[in-house]
């Protein structure tokens, strides 16, 4: 379609690649089964390769067996994965970038900036881009790379595809997008069904303290928010709470006795559940503080110490087991920490925890604006609060999240070897090239929540591995550490087992034949 610009608008948008893209000729073999495995796994067939020639007499081949349980256990299969792990960057994008930026977007402006615009063939086909939007633009290509800094060795594969488009059409870069599309909103819905019966978060002391009256757990939720006698004080800002009569948290056995009744009710409470008091995104439910610390003459203190956030960040990070207690047998297994490899707390992600944690409260699910309550005002608002990282409550803030949600469990997570299948740093090691690598230097690289320039990260993997300590060479050999043989036997053994299970039934089945 064409957008005719007026005489007086602004000059159009370029990419800083303005010339056409040129197609990707060279590839890597990695990248080459990557890229097809993608191919494949969006409905396009592999190219026949025609019969595979046969030796006389070979009834079977190497085939390597790994136990379910082995950390191993996709270590042949990798390649086979791409399309899950580019899904699980999507997943990692409305969790940990934005909730409310369209990855389809970023998939355009990002691929842009750094691959050159597609040419148009008919020239009067100009949208011009309002400068007032430029900026939003930039936090698109922001939002492009942070989502790709937890995938970097996939960079190539969505170049490569972004490319094609030239020659082969868009069908399959849509198909791409779409699944991400699909993969963040399910995410996003996961995270806010998984959260929605767990009000107990909200309680200082669960152990404790009881919701009275209780909330059943049904698919309504007409029953919380402020027409909740209780919940309502958390739901609340402060400036309008303590219009209310002081909270007394009922005791689980209070609320077993006829002559216990409700918080009381006042005019206040009245307007509330009518509906005559509007609540706006630019002042802090009360939950946001920690109990009995805000101060109106200093608000940062206790602001954002509340416990609701913090159990809603480790219920989504490290679990719902780990959300009242924390990590009591460090990371688990099957967490969106080890889905991301991401074990460090950033400002987004407590922007959205904040966000969920409203929602979870209130009488509706996810949505961008509850009446006149704007969600995304208040995800960006919580973002602000970070803006100067030079500000002592900041780093205080982003370094106490970081010990109560993690805490000491991220060098075990980072020295773990073992991969998971969505993980966003999977090393492939196949049995010929086995090195002496310390996974601990890498992994820590590598999680690292600096951004990698997508246009550098070959260079940036090259960077790290030069940088991982060997030991010392003598005669053009590397000796082993008994350290360092003693730590990987627990990874080594089981990989070593199955090496030697499947040779032995090739050589049955050779005798067999």
């Amino acid at each position: 379609m064409s957008v005719n610009a007026p005489a007086n608008a602004p000059t159009p948008a370029l990419s800083p690649t303005s010339a056409a893209p040129t197609t990707v000729t060279t590839l890597n073999e990695p990248t080459k089964r990557k890229y097809s495995s993608l191919l494949e796994s969006l409905g396009q067939p592999r190219p026949a390769t025609g019969p595979k020639k046969r030796r006389k007499g070979a009834t079977a081949k190497l085939v390597v067996y790994l136990p379910v349980s082995s950390p191993y256990k996709y270590l042949y299969s990798t390649d086979t994965a791409t399309l899950d792990r580019l899904t699980s960057a999507a997943k990692y994008f409305v969790r940990a970038v934005s909730p409310y930026r369209d990855i389809g977007t970023a998939m355009v402006f990002g691929p842009e900036h750094h691959w050159g615009q597609h040419a148009d063939p008919d020239p009067s086909n100009v949208i011009t881009i309002p400068v007032s939007e430029l900026a939003d633009q930039q936090e698109y290509i922001k939002a492009f790379d942070k989502m790709f800094s937890t995938v970097p060795d996939l960079l190539d594969v969505v170049k490569q595809m972004y490319l094609d488009i030239e020659a082969k059409g868009a069908d399959q870069w849509d198909k791409l997008v779409d699944k991400m599309q699909k993969a963040a909103t399910s995410a996003r819905t996961a995270d806010t069904g998984g959260l929605k019966h767990h009000l107990a978060y909200v309680l200082p002391n669960p152990a404790s303290d009881v919701i009275y009256p209780p909330v059943p757990k049904q698919e309504s939720k007409s029953d919380r928010g402020v027409a909740h006698p209780m919940l309502r004080y958390f739901f609340l800002p402060w400036s309008d709470r303590v219009k209310l009569p002081p909270l007394v948290l009922p005791k689980p056995s209070t609320t077993q006795s006829t002559t216990t009744e409700a918080p009381a009710s006042n005019q206040f409470a009245d307007l509330l559940v009518a509906g005559c008091v509007e609540l706006k995104a630019t002042e802090y439910p009360a939950f946001f503080w920690a109990e009995d610390t805000y101060d109106e003459d200093d608000l940062d203190k206790g602001l954002l110490r509340g416990p609701l956030i913090l159990r809603v960040l480790r219920h989504v990070w490290t679990a719902p087991s780990s959300a009242l207690f924390g990590l009591d047998n460090g990371i688990p297994r099957s967490c969106n920490a080890r889905l991301h490899n991401v074990f460090t707390v950033d400002k987004e992600m407590i922007g959205y925890a904040g966000v969920q944690a409203r929602i979870m409260l209130s009488t509706t699910e996810w949505k961008p604006r509850d009446g006149s309550y704007n969600y995304e005002d208040l995800f960006k608002s919580i973002l602000n609060l970070f803006e100067d990282p030079e500000d002592p409550w900041a780093w205080e803030t982003l370094a106490w999240y970081q010990q109560m949600v993690f805490g000491d469990a991220v060098d075990d997570a980072e020295t773990d070897v073992a991969p998971v299948a969505n993980a966003s740093v999977n090393v492939f090691i196949a049995p010929d090239s086995l090195q002496q690598l310390s996974h601990t230097t890498t992994n820590k690289a590598l999680s690292s929540r600096t951004l990698i320039d997508p246009l550098a990260h070959e260079s940036n993997a090259h960077t790290l591995i030069n940088q991982v300590p060997r030991l010392p060479v003598s005669t053009n050999r590397m000796l082993f550490s008994p350290s360092l043989i003693y730590a990987s036997l627990p990874t080594v053994l089981p990989l070593l087992h199955s090496l030697a299970a499947s040779t032995l039934y090739y050589c049955f089945a050779m005798m067999c034949s």
